[in-house]
């Protein structure tokens, strides 16, 4: 029996989601969220995308790849709100340590 195509794409592409979210995550780059988070969506919208087409032709012949498209569905169903509790915990942290800043900066008496 031959792999589905788009089977194989979706877990390429999970793959793709989980580097993205993983570099955009390191704290030793910085600003790579900027770029990595959105991408980590993107490649998460298309393994999901891929992976439910991939079991809909799966159903229609007999295909290898089961678990390929269903890995891409788990990944990119995940991405979404992996990124956006990761924005908001950073959000949060930033805030937290901006209001603690402030409170030790000197303000100038009269």
């Amino acid at each position: 029996m031959p792999v589905n195509r788009l089977a194989v794409i979706s877990f390429v592409v999970a793959v793709l989601a989980l580097i993205s979210f993983c570099i955009g995550f390191a704290p030793f780059l910085p600003l790579t969220a900027l770029v990595c988070y959105p991408a980590a969506v993107f490649w998460g919208a298309i393994a999901f995308l891929t992976g439910f087409i991939a079991l809909r032709q799966m159903r229609a012949c007999r295909q290898r790849g089961r678990w390929m498209a269903l890995t891409g569905i788990a990944v990119g169903s995940l991405a979404l709100p992996a990124v956006l509790c990761e924005t908001a915990l950073s959000l949060t942290i930033l805030v937290a340590g901006l209001q603690s800043l402030f409170s030790l900066w000197p303000t100038p008496g009269p």
